[in-house]
């Protein structure tokens, strides 16, 4: 248990991170799974907390999107019923809209006058594409954004 105390105390995992970390460090399969039921019991273990957490930090923090969020919690063990609950309550198209704005206008102000207005919209939305924004939101949002610098020059 002293070992999960000091992993937990980092920050928060998922039961399948902190299984992984256990098995790494050679600990038999009972020993970690009465540990993973211990902190799971003690609820200091909790896929659902720790997935709230992470995506109100990504929220925070920007740059990626609704599947780019949804990739890395299945990364972290997370299950499927758990990231579709989560994501439909803390996670709406105006949130997806306002960190695509933040990124389109981010790249836009460091590319201006680089590059072509056609090179500059594909480079946008494949940037927006990477970093796993809904496709649909991301081209409405480029179209905003053009029409008003549009009606500015």
């Amino acid at each position: 248990m002293n070992k999960i105390t000091q992993l937990l105390s980092y920050r928060s995992h998922t039961i399948f991170e902190l299984r992984r970390k256990l098995r790494q460090r050679e600990y038999s399969p009972e020993l970690i799974e009465e540990a993973i039921r211990k902190a799971v019991e003690y609820k200091w273990l909790d896929d659902v907390a720790a997935t709230e957490q992470y995506i109100n930090e990504q929220k925070r923090k920007g740059g990626h999107g609704r599947c780019w969020i949804e990739a890395r919690l299945i990364d972290k063990g997370i299950s499927r019923k758990i990231i579709d609950s989560q994501i439909s309550k803390m996670w709406t198209d105006d949130i997806e809209k306002k960190l695509i704005y933040q990124l389109f206008n981010k790249l836009l102000s460091t590319n201006k006058g680089k590059t072509k207005q056609d090179n500059l919209k594909n480079r946008v939305y494949r940037a927006a594409m990477n970093r796993g924004f809904n496709s649909e939101i991301s081209l409405l949002v480029f179209e905003e954004i053009n029409s008003k610098r549009d009606r500015e020059h």
